[in-house]
């Protein structure tokens, strides 16, 4: 029984036969018509009979084994997740502040996904801040887990992502005023780099993984 179908729409995820679990997963928005796709499966097994079948499912069980234990590794440090975490579909987003994509993904499509599969999808942000291009994305990460010590990471997280004018110290803490933090707590947070590590830790595990640009997604361990 297919977990997830909707034809030519965001995810399918279906059964086949020997057990082949094929999972297809294609974010499409990014304005330039660009694709984000994950896809993973197996054919028919071509040899037929019992071990055609014992080997194809034991393939096919290794495979979903090291995909479960990538997804873990994923979220086993991640501190950011909406949705239920039993849900059948996990997305983990490795996402930059100053990404005009990773904006347009959240501004486009992730509400598409979210009002089409709701509960079903378990969503989950870490930070792959490119200081190369974006010298201030790293501390606005830092700002969005300073803000969270108020259980405010989602409300800066938005915020964020709809688009602001600056990304400059003084900005981030006058966003974070404006959605309610300790003023006081919040700027020595982020004046003292307090979340450094821990943004540091989301890029290790990123690079770790195969990350290598924003906004990049792993859909059930693919």
């Amino acid at each position: 029984m297919p977990l997830l179908n909707r034809e030519g729409d965001v995810i399918t995820i279906t059964a086949r036969k020997f057990y082949v679990i094929t999972a297809t997963v294609a974010l499409v928005g990014f304005g330039g018509g660009a694709v984000f796709a994950s896809t993973y499966g197996a054919g028919q097994n071509g040899t037929g009979g019992q071990d055609g079948d014992s080997n194809a499912q034991a393939a096919e069980q290794a495979r979903q084994s090291d995909r479960s234990t990538i997804q873990q590794r994923l979220i086993g440090d991640a501190r950011h997740s909406i949705g239920p975490e039993d849900a059948p579909v996990t997305i983990v987003e490795f996402t930059d502040y100053d990404c005009p994509y990773c904006r347009r993904f959240y501004l486009e499509t992730f509400p598409l996904i979210m009002e089409r599969y709701g509960s079903q999808i378990r969503y989950v942000v870490r930070h792959f801040p490119l200081v190369s291009m974006h010298p201030e994305a790293a501390k606005a990460a830092e700002a969005a887990e300073c803000a969270g010590e108020d259980g405010l990471f989602w409300e800066f997280h938005d915020l964020i992502q709809q688009g602001v004018p600056s990304l400059a110290v003084p900005s981030l803490k006058q966003y974070a005023a404006d959605i309610g933090v300790t003023v006081d707590t919040f700027n020595r947070c982020l004046d003292e780099g307090a979340k450094a590590s821990l943004v540091q830790q989301d890029l290790r595990d990123g690079y770790m993984h195969g990350v290598r640009g924003t906004p990049n997604f792993f859909v059930n361990g693919y």
